[in-house]
Formats: structure tokens, sequence, C-alpha cells
């Protein structure tokens, strides 16, 4: 019997520390260019969507910059772990303008070539956005 218990707890151990996440997601430095769009749910059950151009770019360092339309001017820290992109900014906002839009968090990411689509599921303010932005 304790050889069974020895054998089972042994693939056990190797089962877990031989799986895990792998990040598919390699975001290169540069400059990205594409669509933001915002679905805000609150109040509806159908969507009401807003959609801009945007500008992300990318250093190797681990520091972004973003911009245009509905997203406002900010950068800071970023850093990929799985399929997840985390950005943190770290920019000085104006008062005057909807904070809820600094791109804040972990967004789920998928690189396809050189377009890069990234998505964040916002709970907190019942609204899903979707960043496609392509390397230029």
């Amino acid at each position: 019997m304790k050889k069974y218990c020895m054998l089972l707890c042994s693939l056990l151990f190797v089962a877990c520390t031989t799986t895990g996440p792998s990040s598919n997601l390699s975001i290169q430095s540069g400059t990205y260019t594409g669509t933001f769009s915002i679905m805000n749910y609150v109040g509806t059950d159908s969507p009401s969507t807003q959609q801009s151009q945007t500008t992300f770019t990318f250093s190797d360092t681990g520091w972004y910059t973003c911009g245009g339309g509905l997203v406002p001017t900010g950068g800071g820290k970023y850093n990929v772990t799985g399929d997840s992109l985390y950005l943190q900014d770290m920019v000085a906002h104006l008062a005057i303008f909807d904070w809820t839009l600094i791109l804040n968090g972990s967004f789920h990411g998928k690189v396809d070539g050189n377009k890069l689509t990234l998505t964040q599921d916002d709970k907190a303010y019942h609204r899903y956005r979707n960043i496609v932005i392509t390397r230029q």
C-alpha cells in the first residue's frame, strides 16, 4: 500500500511541477496604432458602444505611453504575465475629465503577427474594453 501511495504522490508532484501557465503574449517595443472600443452595460440589456483611434508606444524597459480620442494621454509601467498585460498609469492627469477612462489594470492579450488585441472586462463600471492596435 505504501508503494502505491508513494507512486501516486510522485506522479502528482511531477504533474504539478511540469504544467503551468505559458505565455504566448510577447509585446515588441515600438509604436502601435488602432482602435479603442468601450461597451457600456449600465442600465440596459444592450450596450452602448463608443470607439476612437488610439496610439500606444511600448519600450523595452517596461514603460508605455498611450492616448487619443477616448483614451486620455497616459503612461507608466507595463508588465506581461502569462497571457495578460498589466498597465499601471503613472501620469498626472487634469481633474476635468472621466477618470474611469484611464487605462489601468489587467488586460487579456493576444498577438497575431504585428496586431495586438487587448480586452478588459471592467466589472466595477459595467463595461467591456477592446483595444486592437497594429505595430508600425
